[in-house]
């Protein structure tokens, strides 16, 4: 149970972390496209930060249902409801 719920606090951390990286690449890739729109930059650079974005949104879910499968672990542990939800 101790392992479960430091597993749980462990995925909102990684969340959270994976959220504000997507943020990033978002803000990157306003900021390519500013420069190929200016004539700065290759379309090319923007592909690839759009790509990478992609990547990270990814990543963001897979930590999201990896919290989630968390949760129920820990609710099948305590026997409580799986929909329970946890802080």
């Amino acid at each position: 149970v101790k392992l479960a719920y430091y597993q749980l606090g462990s995925a909102e951390r990684l969340i959270a972390l994976a959220k504000q990286n997507a943020e990033s690449m978002r803000r990157t890739i306003t900021t390519t496209q500013s420069r190929v729109a200016s004539n700065q930059g290759m379309a090319s650079d923007v592909f690839m930060a759009q790509m990478e974005s992609r990547r990270m949104e990814n990543m963001v879910y897979e930590k999201v249902q990896s919290r989630r499968e968390t949760e129920i672990e820990l609710n099948t542990l305590l026997d409580m409801p799986l929909e329970k939800t946890w802080p």
